[in-house]
């Protein structure tokens, strides 16, 4: 992808925070956060427990599903 392609302000490698589901087992993503401090959170709505908890980059988010590239400018 080109750079004037990437939809966000972030970087790429920003670190965001997901789930295993959605990494390893193929949930889709049903909840995006963009919070006050920054931090986007990309969500399955199937764990809030802490041990699948995620830490991924921005990138690897997109990459598994470009469409959250439409919520680029969640305030």
């Amino acid at each position: 992808m080109a750079a004037e392609d990437w939809p966000f302000d972030d970087p790429r490698n920003v670190a965001v925070f997901t789930t295993a589901p959605v990494l390893a087992g193929g949930h889709p993503i049903l909840l995006v956060t963009h919070d006050e401090d920054g931090w986007w959170q990309f969500l399955c709505g199937t764990t809030n427990d802490t041990k699948d908890a995620r830490i991924v980059g921005l990138g690897n988010m997109f990459g598994k599903d470009p469409t959250v590239g439409e919520l680029a400018d969640l305030p």
